[in-house]
């Protein structure tokens, strides 16, 4: 197509002036210049100019670009980029907020003089319960602790009971005989599984540990059994 006319652009390189001149019946994409006597020194170039339908300039603008579509493809392109990187940002945040912690490795020892680590329980769901004699409300939910390791121990339920390390070995062990708990007492006389616990010092505190060895959940204070239950079913179906 023919726009009404292209500029020439004549410049003298020795007087730095510039000579503008119009050739209107000029197409568009010539880039040759129609003036032979320019002169020795003088070299031209064509610089398009924009016009609107009545063929007047309406802005001077050399060879460029000039796509008014061009900067908004790339606003939005970084819209959308900054969108994604947001998105991403708040999944990795979810991923890592919702990745259960390991259980520490620590070392039991039971009543009956046996040991093993955390380590030794995977494969296992996993219930340990730091309490201690004088703790009345450990007392009062050992009963239901019994009755819920009977109910799931054959699907893979271990439930581990550790006195805190005040508790001495003749009281737990007399409570023990005395309740017939079903499940592990440990003792815990230097206090380096509580620790490895995460310090644990109020009672009752129990931690939930699923088969590959990760805490699901921590309890301060008595459990809600009924809760328990549920989420017991949910792990046990569960394989390692």
């Amino acid at each position: 197509p023919r726009l009404p006319g292209h500029l020439v652009l004549q410049e003298n390189k020795n007087a730095h002036t510039n000579v503008y001149t119009m050739s209107p019946n000029k197409c568009s994409p010539c880039l040759r210049s129609e003036h032979p006597q320019a002169g020795e020194g003088l070299r031209e170039r064509v610089v398009r100019k924009p016009h609107d339908s009545a063929g007047k300039n309406l802005q001077n603008r050399g060879l460029q670009n000039t796509s008014p579509g061009a900067p908004g493809i790339c606003r939005m392109k970084l819209r959308i980029l900054a969108v994604l990187a947001v998105v991403a940002f708040i999944a990795a945040g979810i991923f890592v907020y919702n990745e259960k912690p390991l259980a520490p490795e620590v070392s039991f020892t039971t009543l009956q003089g046996e040991r093993f680590d955390t380590a030794a329980l995977r494969g296992k769901v996993v219930l340990v319960n730091f309490w201690a004699t004088t703790c009345a409300t450990c007392i009062k939910e050992m009963p239901d602790l019994a009755k819920t390791y009977e109910k799931f121990s054959a699907r893979g339920l271990e439930i581990i009971a550790v006195a805190m390390e005040y508790d001495s070995e003749p009281q737990v062990r007399a409570y023990a005989d005395q309740a017939t708990l079903p499940f592990k007492v440990a003792l815990d006389l230097k206090a380096k599984v509580a620790t490895g616990f995460g310090d644990v010092r109020l009672t009752p505190t129990t931690f939930l540990i699923d088969r590959q060895g990760r805490i699901v959940h921590k309890y301060l204070g008595a459990l809600d059994l009924t809760k328990l239950d549920t989420l017991l079913e949910e792990l046990l179906s569960k394989s390692t």
